[in-house]
């Protein structure tokens, strides 16, 4: 569906307005397409990857972008703009003429969603896929949310063979496991909340990140604990953005298996002492 956003709308030239880091797939679909991408750069600060929500009122207001795409949360920042702020976004875009792509790929693991708003705002394209909560990445199936003039428009670019017959089958079949969804993502919610609360009782600091994921900051400590976690667990050491230098991040997992990797890296911190 964001593929067929930019096939619809995005003739080469246009501006097209995107956070950095994000989706790796904007900056991508920008170049097959030709358009012109303006970045907004996520700052660094102590509580993490930050984006003052007047500084993108401000962007919007000045570039009049084709489109501007948002993940909220975004990935791999974990970052959200609140229902208030997404409505501002919502409501400049639609002063400028800018149609706005709001990337609900984390939902529910953050369970705020404009899809409320598409009736009333007939630039916004909410995205979704079925990768996240439903642990169905696999069978790449997603869908949008548009106001009905706005679906029809991205109706007439859609391939032939957007999606196979198996996936469809299956994706019907997994609506009648909706509370089973949803129980799992309170499962890994609350356990990425018990991770980040051990991490900070280590003297650790853990970001308070929204979606499926979470970042720590081991500090001095990182050789250690990196060497400790070698044949525990699967997770990215380190980002090369500024806004996320020094962070790992790891998936979100149920208590009973982080607690294995809590114990590894209590274990370096008793050994080695302050992280600072």
């Amino acid at each position: 569906m964001i593929r067929t956003v930019f096939e619809a709308f995005i003739s080469p030239g246009d501006v097209v307005l995107h956070t950095v880091p994000t989706f790796a797939m904007y900056p991508v679909y920008c170049m097959i397409f030709g358009a012109q991408a303006v970045t907004l750069e996520y700052a660094p600060s102590e509580q993490g990857p930050h984006l003052n929500v007047d500084l993108v009122l401000s962007k919007l207001e000045s570039l009049r972008p084709r489109l501007f795409c948002l993940p909220n949360p975004d990935s791999p920042t974990g970052t959200i703009f609140s229902p208030d702020e997404i409505e501002r976004l919502i409501q400049k875009a639609q002063e400028v003429g800018t149609l706005l792509l709001l990337d609900e790929a984390y939902f529910p693991f953050y369970p705020e969603t404009a899809i409320q708003w598409v009736d009333r705002y007939p630039h916004l394209v909410i995205a979704r896929t079925f990768s996240k909560a439903w642990g169905l990445a696999g069978l790449r199936t997603g869908y949008a949310v548009a106001c009905p003039d706005l679906a029809q428009i991205l109706h007439r670019v859609r391939p032939m063979y957007e999606v196979n017959t198996v996936a469809i089958g299956y994706i019907e079949k997994m609506f009648d496991y909706k509370n089973e969804v949803l129980a799992s993502v309170k499962r890994l919610n609350q356990g990425k909340s018990y991770f980040n609360q051990e991490m900070q009782k280590l003297g650790l600091k853990a970001l308070n990140n929204q979606g499926n994921f979470t970042h720590v900051a081991f500090g001095a400590l990182q050789p250690q604990i990196f060497s400790a976690l070698e044949d525990q667990v699967l997770y990215r050491k380190d980002f090369k953005d500024p806004c996320l230098k020094g962070y790992s991040r790891f998936t979100a997992t149920p208590e009973d298996v982080f607690q294995r990797v809590i114990e590894r890296i209590a274990e370096v911190v008793r050994t080695h002492g302050s992280s600072k």
